[in-house]
């Protein structure tokens, strides 16, 4: 069981990896827990957001939403996506995010300025001085992204394991060669490390340095709204860091806090959010979100 390529991670990471190398060479994807995407992968918000203050996010967006509107929708069991839409408001800047109006646009991508009398239910009142709808924007479900990677992956040869504890490295004069796993060593060509901050400590028993820093941030999930319909945009305001999304009748919200944390040597990834981050959620909810 020497493959081409050991990815250890199964989260949105490892599974795409798994699915683009699988049709290069063998694959052999390792994962810690019973079911995979069962991490940070399964709290992601899962939306496709395209228009980004920086161009690298930018073009992984513009890759992700190619992919789900015209390459998964042709497999057999394709993801769970949808077009929404999106608003992207402004508070303080009205010109914050011009330079990706334009580079979007010259891509082809639909924006449109929108105007008072256009704005959905969720920003009524909301202190905007600018505000920019893209009618074509998607949300993913990203278990089932997940999911369909690892099919897809496995139909081209990959081979995947859960319950899959890898306890080191193995490197082999200055050349990492593998894992040693509970259940013994493996050999690869290549070594992918896609557990994010939870591979921080493999590589620093190797005496590699991944500067990984995980930053926890905290989502709220108001009381049933009837606002909250599944054809409601998901609304995000960029220059001061809000954004609210319908889900199950319900709205997904959170402040865009960034908390820097210890990378986690276990593998759970939630937690608690505290009082003042609660405050921080509830003040800019009043202050964004009137309504």
């Amino acid at each position: 069981m020497n493959p081409d390529a050991l990815i250890v991670g199964g989260g949105l990471a490892g599974s795409s990896a798994a699915y683009h190398l699988s049709s290069l060479g063998s694959v052999i994807l390792l994962e810690q827990s019973a079911f995979p995407a069962q991490g940070a992968s399964k709290q992601n918000a899962g939306m496709i957001r395209r228009m980004a203050a920086e161009p690298c996010d930018r073009a992984l967006a513009q890759r992700t939403f190619h992919f789900l509107n015209e390459e998964a929708p042709l497999w057999d069991n394709p993801p769970s996506s949808q077009v929404t839409g999106a608003i992207l408001g402004l508070v303080r800047d009205p010109l914050w995010l011009h330079n990706a109006v334009g580079h979007l646009r010259a891509h082809g991508v639909t924006i449109e300025a929108t105007e008072t009398n256009q704005i959905p239910a969720a920003l009524k009142d909301a202190p905007l001085v600018a505000a920019w709808t893209l009618p074509e924007e998607r949300v993913a479900d990203a278990p089932s992204l997940v999911q369909a990677f690892l099919r897809k992956a496995k139909t081209q040869g990959a081979s995947v394991h859960t319950g899959a504890h890898v306890q080191r490295l193995l490197i082999e004069e200055g050349q990492c060669v593998g894992v040693v796993t509970n259940d013994g060593p493996i050999y690869a060509g290549l070594v992918v490390l896609a557990g994010g901050a939870w591979c921080a400590h493999l590589a620093k028993k190797a005496g590699l340095h991944r500067p990984l820093i995980p930053l926890r941030r905290m989502v709220g999930v108001t009381a049933l709204d009837p606002m909250a319909t599944d054809t409601h945009p998901w609304c995000w305001l960029d220059d001061v860091g809000c954004y609210v999304r319908p889900k199950n009748g319900a709205w997904l919200a959170c402040p865009c806090d960034e908390t820097p944390v210890v990378p986690p040597t276990d593998f759970e990834s939630m937690g608690e959010p505290t009082e003042k981050e609660w405050a921080l959620l509830q003040g800019k909810l009043q202050r964004y979100f009137p309504s």
